[in-house]
């Protein structure tokens, strides 16, 4: 589940119609609209997202929270969902992403969140290995790779759907950021590799590749290790 919070200074009565009417720009599927509640799904890929949009007035303005969730459990697709949703949102009218609500509720729990997140084995040694990825992230390169180019994901592995998010991850666990790390997960912007599954290796850089999932359009990012032949 993916959950993200903007707020405006456009009265609910303006926002509501504006917002389906966005929904619908990014091919999204209006399931119900009532009061203040806009329920509606989004295929990403063969991936079907369900999304809850909630709309409240505040103290000075209008808050809207926007909550999706793959309805087969998964991570994948439902950062997409919200992310196309507020972009285009953002060519209608203006909002600030209510990043310190999401921030107040790690704090106390921040840290062992994060550890159960990344990845299921100690974490000194993963905090090694992620170390010498950053140093050949900053090398840099393509490395040939002239072998099939299908391969299966591995448990225990986070991706993204693009390079410097990944990289992102990369400087944040070196830096042990675990603030940093829990708001990418929380977004949506990093999220766990689904396992064994058959995979299309589309690029291959040092420390990272870009691959395809069989049956979904979209290209991720992961770490090299997370996929085998």
């Amino acid at each position: 589940m993916v959950q993200r919070i903007i707020t405006t200074n456009v009265s609910i009565s303006e926002l509501k119609p504006i917002i389906e009417k966005q929904i619908r720009s990014i091919k999204g599927k209006i399931i119900s609209s009532e009061n203040d509640l806009i329920q509606w799904s989004f295929k990403s890929g063969k991936n079907q997202i369900e999304v809850n949009t909630s709309i409240k007035k505040t103290q000075q303005k209008v808050e809207v929270k926007i909550i999706s969730k793959n309805i087969e459990n998964k991570p994948l697709g439902e950062g997409i969902a919200i992310t196309n949703f507020l972009n285009s949102l953002s060519e209608i009218i203006n909002f600030e992403e209510k990043n310190e609500v999401l921030k107040k509720e790690q704090k106390t729990q921040s840290i062992p969140n994060y550890k159960n997140h990344l990845n299921n084995i100690n974490y000194k040694p993963y905090l090694i290995g992620i170390a010498i990825i950053l140093v050949l992230y900053l090398i840099g390169g393509n490395i040939n790779d002239s072998s099939t180019s299908n391969r299966i994901t591995q448990q225990g592995f986070k991706a993204s759907y693009n390079e410097e998010t990944l990289h992102n991850l990369v400087t944040y666990s070196v830096n042990k950021d675990y603030e940093a790390i829990n708001n990418l997960l929380n977004r949506g912007e990093i999220f766990e590799l689904p396992s064994g599954q058959e995979a299309q290796l589309i690029e291959s850089k040092f420390g990272r590749v870009k691959i395809r999932l069989k049956g979904d359009s979209n290209e991720i990012w992961t770490f090299t290790e997370a996929i085998k032949q």
